[in-house]
C-alpha cells in the first residue's frame, strides 16, 4: 500500500497538481482493489500498476485541460 501511495503522490506532483491526504488515501485504496487479482504475481502487479497510473495521468491531464465549468464563479 505504501508503494501505491508513493506512486500516486509522485504522479500528482509530477503533473503539478495537489492532492489532499484523504483523496490520496481513497485513490490508493481504489488502486489497491484493482491490483488485488494480481497479488500473487509480482510482475503482473507492477505492470498493472503502471497501466493504472498511466490512465490516471491521462485523466488528470484531461481534467486540467478542460476544467469543470459547473462551479459558480466567486
Amino acid at each position: 500500500m505504501g508503494t501505491i501511495v508513493d506512486a500516486v503522490r509522485a504522479l500528482y506532483k509530477g503533473e503539478g497538481a495537489a492532492i489532499p491526504d484523504r483523496t490520496l488515501g481513497e485513490e490508493a485504496a481504489r488502486i489497491y482493489g484493482e491490483l488485488a487479482p494480481t497479488r500473487h504475481d509480482v510482475s503482473a502487479t507492477l505492470i498493472a500498476l503502471g497501466e493504472i497510473l498511466a490512465d490516471r495521468r491521462r485523466r488528470l491531464r484531461e481534467s486540467a485541460a478542460a476544467p469543470d465549468r459547473s462551479k459558480r464563479p466567486a
